[in-house]
C-alpha cells in the first residue's frame, strides 16, 4: 500500500493581524499563553460523595460530587450528564483537574444507567427534563454558588442542547462537543441510515443498563443482517423498543429531538435555536462523525440565537475523529504535536470567562479556530464559513470510462463544451463498497484519513481526478457535490467522496456523503425515484479544511455505497427496514452541458488574510442556487 508523504511541519507562526467587528484574528499556531492566566491550582484537599437525587416521578437519579473540602466556602459548578458511567475514568482524571482550580464537578447516570433508577431510552424526552431538575439541585447545595456549566462530547453534547431548552436560570454556559444538531441527521444523514453508528450505540450504550463490551459482537455479520428491523432482537438487546422506534421514523418527523432542523438536501431551518440563551463552545474534528452538525450548532446559534450572545459563541475544529479530539494520531496519520492542544485548559478557559467572569480575553478573539490540514497550522477566524470564500466549480469528465482509478475520468474547472458520453455502473447492494476512513464510527474502527487506492480499483466507483497542482490549493468550508444522475430503480443512493492524491499515489480521504434517492428532495416526505429520469442530486459532503499542496492532485470518487457506514439501499423501493432481499441497480452519471455534473469547492484564495472583508457567521453549507 503507498504510504503517505511525512506530515508537514508548520509553514508559518504568524499571519498579519487583522481586525473585525472589534475582534482580532492571527493565523498562527494555537496561542498557549493563556495558560498562564487560568485558574490556579489551590486546593489540594479534595471531597468526594454519591448522593441519589429523586425526580418529580420518584424515579432516583445517581451522582457522584467532587469538591474541595473545606468549609463555608461556595464554587461554581461543572456538571456532567452522562450514559456511559458517571464514574468512568475521564471523569475522575478531569475532576481531579477543575476541582483543584476551584470548582465542583458532579457527574451523574442517565435514567436508566448504571446506579440510576428507571428506564433507559436514548435521546428520550426525559433527558432535558432530568436535566433541567439536577441543574436546580446543584445549585441549591450549600457548597454550590448557583452557577453551573456544562462539557461533553458526543450523547453528553447534545443532552446540553436538550436541558438548555428549559432556560434553567442557573445555567450560565455549554461546552457541546463531537455533538448532533437534529438527532435525525445523526441517524438518517441525507435520508440515509447510518448503521454502523446506530449499532454501536445501540450495543455498546444503550440498549440495557450498563456499557455492553465491543468485543464479544461479530460486528460484520450484525452489519449483514436483513431485515433491519430485526437487528436489535437478532443481537438479543434487552432494549428493542429505542431500535424499532428508530427504524419506524425514516422521515424527519416530531419524534426527532434536538436543536437543529433538517429539512431537506441543502436546506436547514431556524430549529429551537433562539430557545437557547447560554453561550456556547461548539468542538469537533474534520473526521467526526458529526462534524456538520458541530458546525450547525455554532452557525444556527450565531444565526438564530438571542441577539445579545450571537457574538459569544465559539467554534474550534481540528483534524480529529469523534473518538480522538486533542490528540495527534488519527486514523493512519499522525498529526504534528501542535494539532493536539489542551483540552481541558481550553475547557478551563471557557468556564473562567463565564462562570468565574474572569477577564482572561477570550471574549476579545475571533470566534471560529480552525485547523487546516495540508498547511498543518492553526488559525483564527471571525465567521463560518470564510467570508472571503471563493466557490469553484470543479466538473467531470470522461469519455464514458470513468470506472475505477484506471479510467479516464477527469476533474477541472472548464465546463463541458460538448456532449461527452455519460459513465456508467452497476450497484449491487450483495457487493457494496466497503468504507474505509472519514466520518464514520464503525468497529474494527476505522475512522479519520485511511488510503483509498484499492478501493478506487473497483468498477462500482467512478473516479474524477485534477492534473498534477502547480500551486498549493486551500479548501475550507462546505463542500457539496452537484450530481446529475439517473438509475433504472424508484430507490437508491449516490455517495460521493474528495480525496487528497499525494505524488506517491496515496489517496486520503478527507470528506464523503450520501444521498437517498426518494429524500432527494426533501426529509420531511418520501419521494420515489422515475427509473431513467435525470435528477440534479445534491451530495452534501460536508466540511473541511485541507490544503492539497503542489504536486498532490484532488479527487473525487462516485458511488453508491459505503458500508457499513450507511446501510445498503435495497434499491427495491419498499417501505424502510423491511427488505430482506436485494435489487442491482444500473446508475449513470451525466457531464454534458445541459447536465453538468460538478464539484463546488470552497477555495480560500492565496495570500488573504483571516477576517478578510469579514462578516458573521452565516449558513453551513452554500444554498442549491450555486
Amino acid at each position: 500500500m503507498p504510504q503517505p508523504d511525512s506530515i508537514r511541519l508548520p509553514i508559518g507562526l504568524s499571519f498579519l493581524l487583522a481586525f473585525c467587528c472589534a475582534l482580532s484574528a492571527l493565523g498562527q499556531a494555537l496561542d498557549h499563553s493563556f495558560e498562564s492566566r487560568l485558574s490556579p491550582l489551590v486546593y489540594s484537599d479534595i471531597r468526594f460523595q454519591m448522593v441519589q437525587i429523586p425526580m418529580p416521578d420518584g424515579v432516583k437519579l445517581s451522582a457522584a460530587i467532587w469538591r474541595p473540602n473545606v468549609d463555608q466556602e461556595k464554587f461554581p459548578v461543572i456538571l456532567v450528564a452522562t450514559p456511559y458511567n458517571k464514574l468512568r475514568e475521564i471523569n475522575i482524571e478531569d475532576a481531579n483537574f477543575f476541582v483543584p482550580r476551584g470548582y465542583v464537578y458532579v457527574a451523574y447516570d442517565l435514567r436508566g444507567r448504571y446506579d440510576s433508577e428507571g428506564q433507559a431510552y436514548l435521546y428520550g424526552k426525559k433527558d432535558g427534563e432530568d436535566l433541567n431538575v439536577m441543574q436546580t439541585w446543584v445549585a441549591s447545595q450549600p457548597w454550590s454558588t448557583g452557577k453551573i456549566g456544562m462539557y461533553g462530547g458526543s450523547y453528553l453534547g447534545f443532552i446540553q442542547w436538550e436541558g438548555a431548552l428549559f432556560r434553567n436560570p442557573n445555567l450560565i454556559a455549554l461546552i457541546p462537543q463531537v455533538s448532533p444538531d437534529d438527532h435525525y441527521d445523526n441517524v438518517y444523514p441525507s435520508g440515509a441510515f447510518q448503521l454502523s453508528n446506530s449499532l454501536d450505540f445501540l450495543w455498546f450504550c444503550c440498549g440495557g443498563r450498563t456499557n455492553e463490551p465491543i468485543e464479544v459482537m461479530i460486528w460484520q455479520k450484525w452489519y449483514e443482517h436483513l431485515p433491519l428491523r430485526d437487528d436489535a432482537a437478532w443481537a438479543g438487546v434487552p432494549n428493542t423498543i429505542l431500535w424499532r422506534d428508530l427504524i419506524s421514523h425514516p422521515n424527519r418527523d416530531d419524534y426527532w429531538p434536538g436543536p437543529g432542523e433538517r429539512i431537506a438536501p441543502g436546506q436547514n431551518g431556524p430549529g429551537k435555536y433562539d430557545q437557547i440563551r447560554v453561550p456556547t463552545f461548539n468542538i469537533s474534528g474534520w473526521y467526526d462523525q458529526v462534524s456538520q452538525a458541530t458546525i450547525n450548532n455554532f452557525a444556527g446559534m450565531v444565526k438564530y440565537g438571542p441577539a445579545n450572545l450571537r457574538t459569544a459563541h465559539k467554534l474550534l475544529m481540528g483534524p480529529w475523529s469523534h473518538s480522538t479530539l486533542f490528540r495527534t494520531n488519527v486514523g493512519e496519520l499522525t498529526f504534528p504535536n501542535q494539532a493536539a492542544p489542551n483540552g481541558n485548559a481550553w475547557r478551563l478557559r471557557w468556564f473562567d470567562l463565564w462562570i468565574k467572569n474572569l477577564k482572561n480575553g477570550f471574549n476579545s478573539e475571533a470566534p471560529v479556530y480552525i485547523y487546516v490540514m495540508g498547511s498543518d497550522v492553526w488559525r483564527n477566524e471571525c465567521e463560518w464559513p470564510l467570508h472571503r470564500t471563493q466557490y469553484r466549480k470543479f466538473f467531470l469528465h470522461s469519455d464514458g470510462r470513468a470506472n475505477s482509478s484506471l479510467g479516464d475520468g477527469s476533474l477541472d474547472e472548464q465546463a463541458p463544451g460538448q456532449r461527452e458520453p455519460a459513465d456508467r455502473f452497476s450497484y449491487d447492494p450483495a457487493h457494496a463498497v466497503p468504507t474505509l476512513g472519514g466520518n464514520v464510527a464503525m468497529h474494527p474502527p476505522h475512522a479519520g484519513p485511511y488510503d483509498q487506492s484499492a478501493i478506487e480499483l473497483r468498477s462500482d466507483v467512478l473516479v474524477y481526478t485534477t492534473p498534477v497542482l502547480t500551486e498549493d490549493v486551500e479548501v475550507t468550508g462546505p463542500v457539496i457535490l452537484h450530481l446529475f444522475a439517473s438509475t433504472d430503480r424508484t430507490d437508491t443512493d449516490f455517495t460521493g467522496k474528495l480525496v487528497d492524491v499525494y505524488p506517491n499515489g496515496y489517496s486520503k480521504i478527507l470528506l464523503e456523503g450520501i444521498i437517498r434517492g426518494r429524500h432527494a428532495q426533501s426529509f420531511r416526505t418520501e419521494e420515489l425515484l422515475t427509473p431513467n429520469r435525470v435528477y440534479d442530486f445534491y451530495v452534501d459532503l460536508w466540511s473541511t479544511s485541507n490544503t492539497f499542496i503542489k504536486g498532490h492532485r484532488i479527487r473525487l470518487e462516485v458511488s453508491s455505497s459505503n458500508f457499513p457506514k450507511y446501510d445498503r439501499n435495497p434499491n427495491t423501493g419498499h417501505k424502510f427496514g423491511e427488505d430482506a432481499e436485494f435489487l442491482i441497480a444500473h446508475q449513470t452519471v451525466y457531464h454534458a452541458p445541459a447536465n453538468a455534473s460538478y464539484l463546488l469547492l470552497p477555495v480560500i484564495p492565496a495570500g488573504s488574510k483571516p477576517c478578510q472583508g469579514s462578516t458573521r457567521a452565516s449558513a453551513s453549507a452554500p444554498s442549491r442556487a450555486h
